[in-house]
């Protein structure tokens, strides 16, 4: 069976403030994927978290990265 490949992308500013533009991205995605409660749960955390650190851990908060 051959399945679709799709991708998703998002650029944000390395502020935190911008970690809940992570949600609105995540429901985009989601329309398209179908995902159930749970695993878009399980997603929203990690992702939300992965990013959060990558803002402040690995940019520094530099919103030009």
């Amino acid at each position: 069976m051959k399945h679709e490949q799709i991708e998703f992308r998002a650029t944000i500013p390395s502020n935190p403030k911008n970690i809940n533009r992570i949600e609105t991205f995540l429901k985009k995605v989601n329309r398209a994927i179908h995902l159930d409660e749970i695993q878009f749960h399980k997603l929203m955390v990690s992702l939300t978290e992965a990013v959060n650190n990558a803002i402040i851990h690995g940019n520094k908060s530099d919103a030009a990265k």
